[in-house]
């Protein structure tokens, strides 16, 4: 019987071949493959919204304060509530001043980006600063002011906000300024900047992160 060699390869042959593409290890999780994304840059916070941390070149950085600045209904409330919302998720304290919706309907809305808000609140993660006038009692969690032409009863309560954080909760905290438009549009821009520089003042003093929803027209250019 007649054996056959068998063929060489075209190596073998002298003939040179690909050499093969790297693989992208992917990432698995509870059965599920993915691709795997990198993680955020140490020296910044996420604001829970992955395309905003991209805009943002990984996120917030340490103390910063940002202003959303925007017409009704265009998702600023959202973007604020998220990034509330992902600090509460990382186990760090939020305090919510609200100059125009009561805590109530601040709770409704926020309640839908996070489930567990009511959660967070009873375990005390929550502190809130009611400046909407609505009439509600003050409690151990909820500061109460005279609404929201009263800046100096504002800038006292978050004083004294940031002052018991520090203490109980010796971690970064997050800050989020709903209605600030309702504070300080009543009366001329110089005093109105200075209400908002006063607040950024003393917050900057401590670690925490701010946003403020502001609606166009408030203040002047």
């Amino acid at each position: 019987d007649r054996l056959e060699r068998p063929s060489r390869s075209r190596s073998e042959r002298g003939g040179r071949s690909a050499s093969p593409a790297p693989e992208v290890e992917p990432e698995i999780e509870l059965g599920v493959l993915r691709a795997a994304t990198p993680e955020p840059a140490a020296d910044r916070l996420s604001t829970g919204i992955a395309r905003l941390d991209d805009l943002l070149l990984g996120g917030l950085p340490p103390r910063a304060h940002l202003v959303l600045l925007g017409d009704t209904f265009v998702g600023k409330e959202i973007v604020l509530y998220t990034f509330l919302a992902e600090g509460l998720k990382l186990g760090e304290p939020a305090v919510l001043v609200t100059g125009a919706r009561s805590p109530e309907e601040v709770a409704e809305s926020l309640g839908v980006v996070l489930p567990q808000f009511r959660e967070f609140e009873r375990l005390g993660l929550v502190t809130w600063i009611d400046a909407s006038g609505d009439g509600a009692a003050a409690t151990p969690q909820r500061i109460v002011t005279h609404g929201p032409s009263d800046r100096a009863g504002i800038l006292t309560g978050l004083a004294q906000v940031a002052k018991r954080l520090e203490t109980d909760h010796p971690v970064r905290f997050r800050v989020g300024f709903l209605g600030l438009s309702a504070v300080i549009g009543g009366g001329d821009d110089r005093s109105g900047l200075a209400f908002l520089q006063n607040a950024v003042g003393i917050l900057k003093l401590r670690e925490a992160v701010a946003m403020y929803a502001l609606e166009s027209g408030a203040i002047s250019e």
